[in-house]
């Protein structure tokens, strides 16, 4: 779903600019920052967008930071399992599992490797978080609300463009359909 939504957005930047889609799409996913992205976006809409349509954009990437946070923090970490919970994902920290593998590797002696094992480091296990796979379905439907915003966001703004609206419109027309320009429902298949 997140490789959806990162296709979505290069392709919101490469509307917004108005310039070749493969270079919008090429710079978009070249910085690895989603803040950096979400800045990219929010340039080129503030040149682009005015009032309600601004707004909603705006909205959109207040969101954005709130989506991109909670997946980074699943994506971007350590998993693993326990015999003591059976159904359950064991996360940690990727900081906190680092400190403890350098804290490990600087260990001198036996007496240090005791003393590490008793130590705060050595009780990584306090840190961790439990994930049923209710709680990582619930993520990937807020993930996938809001790429279906985005989707909207994006139908929308071809609706209103006025060569793809009445690009649109003409094959409606030929296929024998409403020719009222209704952008279709975002939770439509998404292929």
């Amino acid at each position: 779903m997140s490789g959806y939504l990162e296709s979505l957005l290069g392709h919101l930047l490469a509307y917004l600019t108005q310039t070749s889609a493969p270079v919008a799409m090429a710079m978009f996913h070249s910085v690895t920052s989603t803040d950096a992205q979400r800045a990219m976006l929010t340039a080129a809409a503030e040149q682009r967008l005015m009032g309600a349509e601004l707004e909603e954009f705006r909205d959109l990437m207040a969101e954005f930071r709130t989506r991109y946070g909670e997946r980074s923090r699943l994506v971007h970490n350590v998993w693993g399992d326990s015999p003591a919970h059976p159904d359950k994902a064991i996360w940690c920290a990727a900081k906190d599992t680092t400190i403890y593998s350098a804290n490990l590797a600087a260990v001198r002696d036996t007496q240090e490797l005791d003393l590490l094992q008793v130590s705060p480091t050595g009780e990584l296990w306090r840190k961790c978080s439990t994930y049923t796979l209710r709680d990582l379905q619930d993520v990937f439907v807020r993930l996938q609300t809001y790429t279906f915003r985005v989707q909207a966001f994006v139908m929308k703004m071809h609706w209103e463009h006025p060569v793809i609206a009445a690009t649109l419109a003409e094959s409606q027309a030929s296929a024998g359909q409403d020719e009222s320009l209704q952008p279709p429902s975002p939770q439509g298949n998404l292929g």
